[in-house]
């Protein structure tokens, strides 16, 4: 079954993976199939809750994985689309956190546009503009998360320019309003990948992954994300990584110093 589509692509590149032997590439595959797992299982509880308490449905990704990559996709909603842009982010900040527990770091870029998807009894291709944007900026980033491409944002930023003027409100405004699912920052950019700029940073919107760590954090009184990133960017075997778990931490320190972070409101 081969079919155009226009949606949301979302490709992530775990680190560090090329540098395993043998045995750490078996428990790797293995540990990508465990994050697979919950997160359909987490996709699953959240569309039952979200049906029951907003009568809105939660699209479910389609997922993709090859070698050390995962792709995620959705099919575009052409209704309630900035909802469907931070329904997209929520699984995305999902995904990040089942990679955390299993000391799995993943970076990427999320991209909307025009796929082609071909399913086979022995085969999943999708190719197309918006997966190769994903890919384009999925590594130019030096740190652990995922930015908005150039072509997402354009399509982003115009929603909600136009939740603005219909509200009578500065654009601004709307894009604070929204900081929980994307926020604007300085990002760190990978000095030998970077082939956009000579830049050492550059503004993108990047998915507010610390908004769920600090969540969690007020549920349970503990983050064990933020320490197993401290964890990691003190182990000698990550030297040539280091800069990317520390501005991680300068990031999620950031994002809640900074007011950006917002209360679990189920609390």
């Amino acid at each position: 079954m081969t079919e155009t589509k226009n949606g949301v692509v979302v490709f992530l590149d775990a680190l560090g993976v090329s540098d395993y032997d043998q045995d750490k590439c078996r428990d790797f595959i293995d540990k990508k199939y465990k994050i697979r797992n919950r997160l359909e299982e987490a996709t699953t509880k959240w569309k039952m809750r979200i049906q029951k308490d907003l009568k809105k449905t939660l699209l479910e990704p389609n997922i993709a994985t090859f070698q050390d990559s995962i792709i995620l996709w959705w099919p575009k909603q052409e209704e309630n689309s900035l909802h469907f842009f931070c329904g997209a982010c929520d699984i995305v900040k999902a995904i990040l956190h089942l990679a955390f527990e299993e000391r799995i770091f993943l970076r990427g870029a999320i991209s909307v546009g025009e796929y082609i998807y071909d399913d086979s009894p022995t085969n999943v291709t999708i190719i197309g503009q918006a997966v190769t944007d994903a890919y384009k900026h999925h590594d130019i980033t030096d740190w652990i998360g995922v930015i908005q491409t150039p072509t997402f944002e354009r399509e982003y930023h115009s929603l909600l320019e136009s939740i603005a003027k219909k509200k009578g409100l500065h654009p601004e405004q709307v894009i604070e309003h929204w900081e929980m699912e994307y926020v604007l920052c300085n990002i760190p950019l990978h000095k030998e990948k970077n082939k956009f700029e000579t830049l050492s940073r550059k503004k993108f919107f990047a998915v507010s992954w610390p908004q769920l760590t600090y969540q969690i954090e007020e549920n349970w009184n503990d983050n064990p994300y933020i320490q197993i990133l401290l964890d990691e960017s003190i182990r000698p075997e990550n030297a040539k990584y280091k800069s990317k778990y520390l501005n991680s931490l300068e990031f999620a320190k950031w994002y809640k110093k900074s007011g950006k972070y917002y209360p679990n409101p189920d609390k």
